[in-house]
């Protein structure tokens, strides 16, 4: 829309994580992400949320992660942000590559509530230990949250 600024004109100043567990999820998509386990990254939009945890169970279809509103000015304006999750080691089962976490870049606009989660969808990928789901603007780290599944 005509009145859309961009990351230069804008001001960014942190997040706040406003809700973080278990969600409920409704798949609305794929894209492609060299850096996942798949080489693709679901999109999700939530239909709910279930419970507020940072002790996830390690069950395939479990949905997880983070709800945040990126903090600054001017209110509305779009914004580039870098989603990473550490994850524990998974070895996919075609390539038999070791993976420890993904990366995604998206556009968010300040003071809009944005979702950063994982949902388990290969048994290969229900993995316990600890997963830390980060937000960076450019390089620096605007906050993490780190759950233990298991």
């Amino acid at each position: 829309c005509k009145d859309m600024q961009t990351d230069g004109e804008a001001n960014v100043t942190g997040i706040d994580i406003y809700q973080y567990g278990i969600f409920k999820g409704k798949h609305i998509g794929v894209i492609e992400n060299p850096t996942s386990a798949t080489g693709q990254e679901s999109r999700v939009g939530i239909n709910g949320f279930e419970e507020k945890t940072l002790n996830i169970p390690a069950v395939l279809g479990k949905h997880f992660g983070v709800i945040y509103v990126v903090k600054g000015n001017p209110a509305g304006s779009a914004v580039n942000i870098r989603l990473t999750i550490l994850t524990p080691p998974m070895k996919h089962p075609g390539s038999k590559e070791i993976f420890t976490s993904t990366d995604s870049t998206r556009t968010v606009r300040i003071g809009a509530h944005e979702f950063h989660g994982w949902r388990f969808e290969h048994d290969w990928e229900v993995v316990a230990g600890q997963y830390t789901f980060q937000i960076y603007y450019f390089d620096k780290l605007l906050g993490e949250k780190m759950f233990r599944v298991g």
